[in-house]
Formats: structure tokens, C-alpha cells, sequence
């Protein structure tokens, strides 16, 4: 692959989208903050800057160029200021494929690779190519970073999600991201909160609050039944013909109903495996497994490296052991009886923070956040009796719980470092605190257990210093 390609026509339109979408506050402000005398100038200065955007979209795809030479992925860009990039095979971590709407119309697709310690973004994102294209360059890369054609084995599918897993990943699911993503959107035009529509929200938010505390539970209650029911419509669509394939040595994990999107993960990429069970989910006997990337997951954050959505505890064990062959401990080393004040003070103290001032300010209703306090203690247990750690060969298991119980399997050589640290209340009771984070994305990430026993520390710490 050696001739400059082109990406097809259609990224002018993705080009064009993707801008006209970061642009949304700004034309409505035109639109909703413009007096109506003035109103035609606001459509003259959409338009102009809908040209304006197209003719920026057409030149940027006319010297936007890619090719794979030498061991490396190339990129050529800038009409201007012209740039290039070159990034050798061997620092590529993942290639992920997806199709948006779009993309989907004309039969495209859009082909995103990252490298370790690439950022929050992709490190390249060729937005629309053909499907053939896509195939081949994959090849392209396989075969260069292996340096030679390996024949390929019958692909193995490991993991299908049933439509009943499916209805349960999404009932499960919780809509407090939801919540905190509305928020984020509706921030970002705070400059429309000065007109009516600031006063309509003000006036409904003295109604609700002059109706009492009645009235404000039932109003917080329907806000969370309609973020978890967004929540429920969104893990549908996300996770609709969820598939992960083993191909050779790599992982290709396909899912999406209106955006389709497929992921491929080379085994010798993977960081550790994190397995997180939620309340709900571990009633049941299911939890969540993610794999942890060099890369950066493609933006998405956890999503990004989602390998089973939904799927049974034993169930999960069989196929890490099988497919790629980390074997998940039974038990593991507790924390010590004295750990369990410890959680206890701190999250009760936390917690009267908050009921306290809510119960005098909301009386006599307000008396029942007094109650988060013996929730606080049903929490405290259950975070001391799921701490703990194992040490099994070449490979360090930590587990802990906020509020999801989450379990990690990494590589001692994966480990980009490990903190012991021990406060003086911990001091006291000879207990400490141990980190070790691993390699994701440009910041890296932290998996900390509290309160261990001291020797239980220094005894990993020893383990993870020598050579």
C-alpha cells in the first residue's frame, strides 16, 4: 500500500457534520437570542457559515492523504500549513471499525487506529473509505508488524449476546450518566438561560420547591426513572449484535444497531482484565469484564474495552482461562478485622455530611437522610469483606469495592508502577494502602486497595521490586 489514497467524497459530509454539531450552541443563539426584526441576519449568518464550513470540509479532504510505507502508516494533510505524520506499525495497539449513519447510507465505514499513550483520541481516523479498503489495509498492518503471512485459522466466536442478555445488561444498567451527560449538554448554553426560557425553569423550580418535600421526592424519582429508561433505550442500541471473535491473536469485538462499530485487540496489547460486578448484576450472578489497553479506547472511555457486557461468574471463568489464559482465583488473601472501622468511620462521616444539613433544612421530612447512615454501614461491611489481593506466579489480583464490586488481573510486567502509602490513622492500626497502575491511554490507570495488613503490603511490594 505504497500509492497515496484519498478518503471517498463522503468525508466532506462526515467533515461538514462534525463541525456544524460542535457549532450548535452558537446558531442557537443566533436563532433563539436574536430579536425578531433581526431575524433574517441570523439566517444570512447560518448560511454564510454553513459555506464557509463546506468549503473548508472540501479542501481539507482534497489534501488529506494516507499510505503505509516503510513500517509505517503515513498521513498528509494541510493545505496551508502542510503536515505530516508518520507513526511506526509497531506502536499501533488497536484498529477499530465502525459505521455511523452516514457511513451506512453509502456503504462506508470508519477506520480508527491508536497507539500506547496516544491520548484521548484516536491517533488516526480515516472517517469514510470503503469497506475493501478497510479489510486490506487490517491486513496491511497484521502482516507488516508480524513481519510475515500467517495462515489463518478459523475464526472462533467466544462470546454472542443473547437476546435475553441483552433485555438484562439494559434493565441493569444505571441512568446516573445519563444524568450527568444532560447536564454537561445543557451547560453549554448558558448563555439562552437570560431570556424566557430561564425564567420558565426558574418559575417550575419555585413550584416544585414551594409544593414540599412530597412534591420534590416524586419529582427526583420520575427525573430517575426517565434517565434510566434513556439509559435502558441507549444500552439496547449500544449493544444490539454484541460479538467477540478470537482470530489468530486478536480480538475482534463487533457490536451496535444503528452505529455499528468493530474493535480489533491484539492478545499481547492487553494490560489487565477488570471484572466489575454492580448490586443488581451480582445478585444474579453476573458481572462485567473489560479489557484495559494501551490504546485509548477509542474515546469511549470503559466502553471502549467492554468484553462481555453481561455474563455468568462461572461462565466468564471458563473462557478467560480458555481463550486467554488467565486463570481467575477462587479466594483470595482478606483484609484484616481492624480494616473494617477504618471504611466504616470515613463513609458514616461522609454521609452525616450530607444528612445533617438536608434533615434541618427539609424538617421534618427531611429527618429520613438520617437513614443513609446505616446504609453507609451496609457499605462499609461489604467494601471490607470484598478487599483483598493474591499473588499467583507472574500476576497480581487486586479487589475492592465502591460501590461495584471490581476484581483486576495484571501482568507483573504490565504494572507501570506500584505506591505503597499509609496515613497516620493507618499507622496506628499497621495498615496500608497499595496502587499499581498500568498503561491506558495517555494518563494511565489506578487500582488502589485500602487498609491492608501491613506485612500483606510490603509482601506485594517485594514481589513486584524484584527483577
Amino acid at each position: 500500500m505504497y500509492e497515496a489514497r484519498r478518503l471517498h467524497p463522503v468525508a466532506v459530509i462526515v467533515k461538514l457534520v462534525k463541525l456544524l454539531r460542535n457549532l450548535i450552541a452558537t446558531f442557537l443563539i443566533l436563532f433563539v437570542g436574536m430579536p425578531v426584526e433581526y431575524k433574517i441576519y441570523s439566517y444570512i449568518g447560518m448560511a454564510v457559515i454553513i459555506f464557509v464550513i463546506l468549503i473548508y470540509s472540501f479542501i481539507y479532504w482534497i489534501h488529506y492523504t494516507y499510505r503505509v510505507e516503510e513500517d509505517e502508516f503515513r498521513l498528509d494533510y494541510g493545505w496551508i500549513f502542510k503536515k505530516k505524520r508518520y507513526i511506526p506499525l509497531e506502536r499501533i495497539q488497536t484498529v477499530h471499525v465502525s459505521a455511523g449513519l452516514i457511513q451506512q447510507l453509502f456503504g462506508l465505514v470508519k477506520l480508527q487506529i491508536e497507539t500506547a499513550g496516544g491520548g484521548e483520541q484516536a491517533e488516526i481516523e480515516l472517517s469514510a473509505i470503503k469497506k475493501e479498503d478497510a479489510v486490506e489495509l487490517q491486513e496491511w498492518l497484521r502482516m507488516n508488524k508480524h513481519q510475515e503471512v500467517v495462515e489463518k485459522e478459523r475464526d472462533q466466536t467466544i462470546y454472542r449476546m443473547t437476546t435475553k442478555q441483552l433485555l438484562m445488561t439494559a434493565a441493569t444498567s444505571s441512568g446516573f450518566g445519563v444524568i450527568l451527560s444532560i447536564l454537561a449538554f445543557l451547560s453549554q448554553f448558558d448563555e439562552l438561560l437570560t431570556n424566557e426560557l430561564f425564567s420558565s425553569i426558574e418559575t417550575r423550580v419555585k413550584e416544585i420547591l414551594e409544593g414540599g418535600i412530597v412534591n420534590i421526592l416524586l419529582t427526583v424519582t420520575f427525573l430517575l426513572v426517565v434517565a434510566w429508561g434513556i439509559s435502558v433505550l441507549g444500552v439496547l442500541l449500544k449493544y444490539a449484535h454484541f460479538r467477540v471473535v478470537l482470530k489468530e491473536d486478536e480480538l475482534t469485538i463487533s457490536k451496535g444497531l444503528i452505529e455499528k462499530r468493530t474493535f480489533t485487540v491484539p492478545l499481547e496489547r492487553i494490560q489487565a482484565v477488570r471484572i466489575v460486578e454492580n448490586p443488581v448484576r451480582q445478585a444474579f450472578g453476573f458481572a462485567t469484564v473489560y479489557i484495559e489497553t494501551a490504546s485509548t479506547g477509542n474515546g469511549e472511555g470503559d466502553e471502549g474495552g467492554i468484553l462481555f457486557p453481561l455474563i455468568s461468574k462461572k461462565e466468564l471463568i471458563k473462557k478467560l482461562e480458555e481463550y486467554l489464559l488467565i486463570r481467575v482465583p477462587e479466594t483470595l488473601n482478606s483484609l484484616p478485622k481492624r480494616a473494617l472501622p477504618r471504611f466504616s468511620i470515613v463513609n458514616v462521616m461522609l454521609t452525616l455530611i450530607v444528612a445533617v444539613p438536608l434533615s434541618m433544612i427539609f424538617a421534618p421530612w427531611g429527618l429520613l437522610a438520617l437513614l443513609l447512615v446505616p446504609v453507609s454501614l451496609f457499605i462499609s461491611y461489604y467494601q471490607y469483606r470484598d478487599g483483598g489481593w493474591l499473588i499467583d506466579g507472574n500476576r497480581l489480583t487486586l479487589s475492592f469495592r465502591h460501590i461495584s464490586k471490581v476484581v483486576v488481573l495484571m501482568e507483573k510486567r504490565r504494572i507501570q508502577s506500584l505506591d505503597v502509602q499509609s496515613t497516620y490513622f493507618q499507622r496506628r492500626k499497621n495498615l496500608l494502602t497499595i496502587s499499581s497502575s498500568i498503561m491506558n491511554g495517555f494518563s494511565g490507570r489506578l487500582y488502589s486497595v485500602r487498609h491492608l495488613e501491613e506485612k500483606d503490603g510490603m509482601e506485594i511490594y517485594d514481589w513486584y521490586s524484584r527483577s
